[in-house]
């Protein structure tokens, strides 16, 4: 039996003392094309004071982030693409210390040592969608260092840029030959960008700019990306999701996005999965995650009943043919 699509039956059948003497051109292009890609995203990474002081030596004055991470790199290593979202800045010393034996805020500023984006990208983390509500917490210097530590550790910074040519909307991933398109914007910051550096943070602060976002979703379903990403930072980080979540995410999915991840709420939060049937009578998924929670954070306590240092990995695997791409399956890991 020769399976050309999972989502079908088989559609050749052969007797088992059969000798293969010629190969149809058919089977030859489904070998060609056929190709298939996981695709895994995490809840965030929360930077803050109490995750990055468990880091340090103060003794020794230097931070030891490498065990921290050390499950969640037993889990994500040889997993697929990863996709996870960062909380905070990579600024450097600059900011003013918040104690003696502290020399990164942790309150207000959410800004970790260069050391700890190794220790990310050492966690089979390729890609960050940065574009959210604290990327701007060290200003635009913070906004650019904090592009170049990621990069210089193999980690993808995604939704920022530290000169204007840098700018991006998307970012394009090939994910063992599946074309992944990835956006990260962000409806709020903590700190107001300054005007003069307007291009280093992707923002939504209008309609408009949502509809900009619509249209080129669209456009990037006319054949220039396989599978669309839409990582939004939406403004509302409580634990409802809102009228507004609801319908810009509506939106997307109705534009072709076949997930929007929400970056911000630091709680895990429903999800939803849009199905439509197509005409060549395969089955399209379409996801939205509204929160998958934290991956790290130092938080405790819970909101509306829901802990608040509780994530989820959602892993989606993507097979695609000469025809067409299409979900084989989606898991989630707490």
């Amino acid at each position: 039996k020769i399976y050309l699509d999972k989502q079908v039956k088989p559609s050749i059948t052969l007797p088992e003392t059969v000798v293969f003497t010629h190969v149809s051109s058919d089977i030859y292009d489904y070998i060609d094309y056929s190709k298939d890609a996981s695709f895994m995203l995490t809840g965030y990474i929360r930077l803050d004071r109490s995750i990055l002081l468990n880091c340090y030596d103060a003794f020794y004055e230097q931070f030891h982030c490498d065990d921290i991470m050390g499950d969640v790199r037993s889990i994500l290593t040889h997993q697929g693409t990863c996709l996870s979202t960062i909380n905070g800045t990579f600024s450097g010393e600059y900011k003013t210390p918040v104690e003696n034996e502290y020399p990164y805020a942790g309150k207000k500023y959410y800004n970790a040592p260069d050391v700890f984006a190794e220790t990310i990208g050492r966690s089979a983390i390729s890609y960050a969608a940065m574009a959210n509500y604290r990327v701007n917490d060290g200003d635009y210097y913070g906004v650019a260092n904090t592009r170049k530590v990621l990069k210089n550790n193999g980690v993808t910074a995604i939704g920022i840029a530290d000169t204007f040519d840098n700018r991006f909307e998307y970012e394009d991933i090939d994910s063992d030959g599946v074309k992944i398109r990835v956006y990260s914007y962000t409806e709020s910051l903590h700190k107001k960008l300054d005007r003069a550096y307007y291009y280093s943070v992707n923002e939504i602060t209008s309609d408009k700019d949502i509809d900009k976002l619509i249209k080129s979703v669209k456009n990037s379903k006319k054949g220039l990306a396989d599978v669309v990403c839409c990582a939004i930072s939406f403004a509302n980080a409580d634990n409802k999701i809102t009228t507004h979540e609801r319908e810009v995410t509506a939106k997307l999915l109705d534009a072709g996005a076949d997930i929007v991840y929400a970056t911000n709420p630091d709680i895990i939060e429903p999800m939803e999965v849009k199905k439509t049937k197509l005409k060549s009578g395969k089955v399209k998924y379409q996801f939205a995650f509204y929160s998958l929670g934290c991956l790290l954070s130092g938080e405790t306590g819970v909101r509306g009943n829901v802990p608040k240092n509780a994530g989820m990995l959602a892993k989606i695997h993507y097979d695609q043919d000469n025809i067409t791409t299409f979900v084989s399956d989606i898991s989630f890991a707490p």
